[in-house]
């Protein structure tokens, strides 16, 4: 799969609709799968707070919180988004 590209697609999704946080999700996927948990987390972070009662993007921290190796916020962030969902 080409995560580049997917990477460089959403960012300039972001340019026209700075405000959507499925794009924010999707990008914070493209950087997780690119080993790059630090920048995936600063976009779920974002995803949840643009959206904050919609599980995938607490899904989306969880993983970038396990990528990083803090498991146990990776864990609590998991049940996070299981409340909301």
């Amino acid at each position: 799969a080409d995560y580049v590209g997917a990477m460089t697609s959403y960012t300039r999704a972001l340019s026209f609709a700075p405000k959507e946080a499925s794009l924010f999700s999707n990008r914070s996927f493209a950087f997780l799968k690119l080993s790059l948990p630090a920048r995936a987390l600063a976009d779920a972070e974002e995803a949840v707070a643009l959206q904050p009662d919609w599980s995938k993007g607490y899904s989306r921290m969880a993983a970038a919180l396990y990528g990083l190796g803090r498991y146990a916020e990776s864990a609590d962030t998991f049940q996070r988004g299981l409340q909301v969902d």
